[in-house]
Order: C-alpha cells, then sequence, then structure tokens
C-alpha cells in the first residue's frame, strides 16, 4: 500500500506552500476549504511523523499503515486528537482544528451549494482564534516610520473603501485562519526533524 509522498524539507514545504496559496484565490467556497483542510491535514501528517521512525523497514511496515485505508490515523479527527494528546498543538490551535474540520464536513457532504454566506458557516469562521492572531501579529509590524498602525479585523464590521460582503469577510478569515495554522504546524514538524538530525 503506498503512501502519498509528503514534504520532507522545509524549501519543499515552500514550494508546496506556494501552491497552496496560489490554488486558495482560484476555488470556489467549497474548494477553498477543501483545499485548506487538505494541507493541514498533510502538515497533521508530517507532524505525527515528525516523531516516529523516519529510516529503515519498520516504517513501511509500522508507520505507514497507520495513515493509509483502515489506518487508525487516515482520518483529520484522529490525526488532530493524537497531536493535542502529544501536546504538539496548543489548545487554542486544537480547537481551531476542529472548527476547520467541521467547515470541511459541512462543505465536503452538502448537496447544497455550500457558500461562506451560511450562517452555519459564518458560526464556524467567527470562532477562528488563528485569524485574530494573524491581525493582532500584523498590526505590531512596523511601518517604515518605525511606528504601528491598527489593521481592520476580517469580519468585525469595520470601514472599509468598498464594503465587503459577509462572505468575503468570512472567507478571509478561513484563508488567514488555514493559511497560519498550516504554516504553524508544518514549522513545528520540521523543527523536531532537524532536532533530530543533529
Amino acid at each position: 500500500m503506498a503512501t502519498k509522498p509528503l514534504p520532507a524539507t522545509r524549501d519543499e514545504t515552500d514550494a508546496l506552500a506556494k501552491k497552496f496559496f496560489a490554488s486558495l484565490a482560484q476555488e470556489s467556497d467549497r474548494g477553498c476549504v477543501l483545499v485548506g483542510a487538505a494541507f493541514i491535514d498533510e502538515g497533521l501528517e508530517i507532524l505525527l511523523r515528525s516523531k516516529m521512525l523516519s529510516e529503515g523497514k519498520d516504517v513501511k511496515k509500522c508507520v505507514d499503515p497507520l495513515f493509509v485505508g483502515l489506518g487508525p490515523l487516515r482520518s483529520f479527527w484522529a490525526k488532530t486528537q493524537l497531536c493535542r494528546a502529544l501536546d504538539l498543538l496548543d489548545e487554542w490551535m486544537y480547537d481551531d482544528l476542529e472548527r476547520i474540520r467541521n467547515l470541511r464536513n459541512l462543505f465536503a457532504h452538502s448537496y447544497e451549494n455550500a457558500n461562506f454566506d451560511d450562517e452555519r458557516v459564518i458560526a464556524l469562521t467567527e470562532g477562528l482564534v488563528s485569524a485574530d492572531k494573524v491581525v493582532q501579529a500584523i498590526e505590531k509590524l512596523p511601518k517604515s516610520d518605525g511606528t504601528t498602525q491598527p489593521m481592520p479585523q476580517p469580519g468585525r464590521g469595520q470601514e472599509s473603501p468598498r464594503p465587503l460582503r459577509a462572505s468575503d469577510k468570512e472567507r478571509k478569515r478561513f484563508t488567514l485562519s488555514a493559511s497560519y495554522l498550516a504554516g504553524l504546524i508544518h514549522g513545528r514538524a520540521h523543527a523536531h526533524m532537524e532536532r533530530q538530525a543533529k
């Protein structure tokens, strides 16, 4: 049973991230959520594998089967649960991953045209802590004159030159969250791998 090759280095992850960002912008609302969740899912697998055997015949015999077919770590939920149980994720990350998993399920299993205007979707995206963390980090970045400037939070009713629809705001909150979480998860995985390589 072959496993999908996952990025093993930071350069490979960076290349994958560029494709990820480019594809999110082109996707429908449904595609945006499914692609975002898939990228995070891959990151969770890399993070778990970074704590497991990485060389020798036992990888194919003992590690790979956990993630394919009927393996216990095949699902997004199982990977998230184990990462949290091993303290590889902060509690707020776990909570946001649960919201993203619920979003993914809502979009994947809806026969109607699921979109970011849906009240169930808005309830989940409004709870994404990671979007707020990104905005707070951007607000702290110095401008060229050394000062910082507050940035309107996505989806929080701030004035803008062109009024954003609810779906625009919530899609931005999801995209910020998925990107930030994926970056943190991939970063932690590669940090583990680099420590093991020393």
